[in-house]
């Protein structure tokens, strides 16, 4: 109950605390509204949405930067192959491997000195077909559907901001312009025939999603029936080629796997056998190796030119807070810095193949042959348990074994 400008509370509650009613004011009731309220207090108008615009213009303006920052420190890694020495290093050369031409020192240091920034005006200038081409299918199609959803979402806001919110504003239920219902549905009476409009919106931004969804679909069509082998042998090499997985660390060797293959397969001969290894150590060392040994060379062509040692500051703020760091000599520095991590890529070469993955590659001599190996080992409910029993199968553990075609090369991180 109210008289006028006191506030009572109701006799039930009232009754639980003890017939203590307290008296509060309208103003009190308005003050502790006001204080019950989310955001920073920097803009109070609109019930907080400006602020939260503002607000949300900052964190992005903070990822961007951030961004900025894990790309140039990590930057290495697109200029190093992922782990295409160490394959060599593991496996043998591929003619693939034979015929790449590493870019001289010279050609590396002008572009990790200038790439800091190019970047964004490689962003306008970036095709389809390079993304394609020069990182993955899965990129392209990850940053295509990207493309979609912004065009999609950018119509939604266009059509909303232009005709949805202008009739939200022809509503006749007294609300104040300052607050945010005043902009929604809720402004609009039960019975207004500017209710119509928002059904009609409703229909059609799903009529969009569904003719988005279709132009996005279309526009893979060409690219998912491309090539993705770098020639014809690359391809028929993959065709009679299996990826078995769940392969228990005692079996995996290449001898018993040979072995097994022998006994359950007479007739069928392999031709190349590779097991998988964790080289994950190894590929941070192998890069951090190369990024310090570029850098040293750099150092070196800088003295050489100019006549003045280099000097660098030797902590990882010294770019930002050079008066906290300390100045070293750039060549020594760089030089130590390839040594140590020249050494690690010797004792983590040492101890990589006993990191083995539970993942195999078998190469059969013809399709045919690869065919039969995964239609034994692919078990379903319908069909009954044909892979090969043998002397080994059980000793292999060969029931947890996973059989498939081996995917493109470009799809793994080797």
């Amino acid at each position: 109950m109210s008289t006028g400008n006191r506030v009572t509370i109701p006799n039930p509650i009232a009754s639980l605390i003890g017939d203590k009613s307290p008296i509060i004011t309208r103003d009190e009731c308005s003050y502790y509204g006001r204080l019950n309220t989310t955001g920073f207090g920097l803009i109070r108008a609109y019930e907080g949405i400006p602020e939260n615009i503002v607000v949300n213009l900052v964190v992005s303006a903070i990822l961007l930067l951030l961004f900025v920052y894990l790309r140039r420190r990590f930057s290495d890694s697109k200029n190093i192959d992922d782990g295409t020495e160490i394959s060599t290093l593991l496996y043998g050369q591929s003619n693939s491997s034979r015929n790449f031409a590493h870019n001289d020192n010279e050609t590396y240091c002008h572009r990790y000195c200038v790439s800091r920034w190019i970047w964004i005006r490689d962003l306008f200038k970036i095709s389809d077909w390079d993304v394609y081409r020069n990182c993955s299918p899965d990129a392209y199609y990850y940053l295509l559907f990207h493309t979609y959803l912004i065009a999609y979402l950018l119509f939604v806001t266009i059509f909303s901001l232009t005709i949805i919110l202008p009739v939200n504003f022809q509503g006749t239920q007294g609300i104040s312009e300052q607050k945010f219902a005043h902009t929604t549905i809720a402004n609009l009476p039960a019975d207004s025939p500017l209710l119509w409009f928002h059904a009609f919106a409703s229909m059609l931004f799903v009529l969009a999603g569904i003719i988005v969804a279709y132009l996005y679909t279309n526009a893979t069509r060409y690219y998912a029936t491309e090539d993705m082998y770098e020639d014809e042998e690359s391809k028929e090499k993959a065709n009679r080629t299996l990826m078995i997985r769940g392969i228990r660390n005692s079996a995996c060797d290449e001898e018993k796997l040979n072995e097994y293959f022998r006994e359950s397969y007479p007739s069928f001969q392999i031709t190349h056998l590779t097991l998988a290894y964790n080289i994950a150590l190894l590929q941070h060392a192998y890069k951090r190796r190369e990024l310090n040994l570029r850098i040293w060379q750099q150092s070196t062509q800088m003295f050489e030119e100019s006549g003045k040692r280099p000097v660098v500051y030797n902590n990882k703020c010294g770019q930002l807070c050079g008066c906290c760091a300390k100045e070293v000599d750039a060549i020594d520095y760089y030089e130590k810095l390839y040594n140590a991590y020249k050494q690690r890529v010797e004792d983590e070469y040492l101890h990589v193949r006993g990191k083995k993955c539970g993942l195999a590659f078998v190469t059969f001599s013809t399709p045919e042959e690869a065919h039969r190996v995964r239609s034994n080992f692919r078990v379903t409910c319908f069909t009954p348990d044909r892979r090969p029993k043998t002397s080994t199968s059980k000793s292999l553990n060969v029931h947890e074994w996973n059989v498939n075609f081996a995917p493109s090369p470009k799809n793994i991180i080797w």
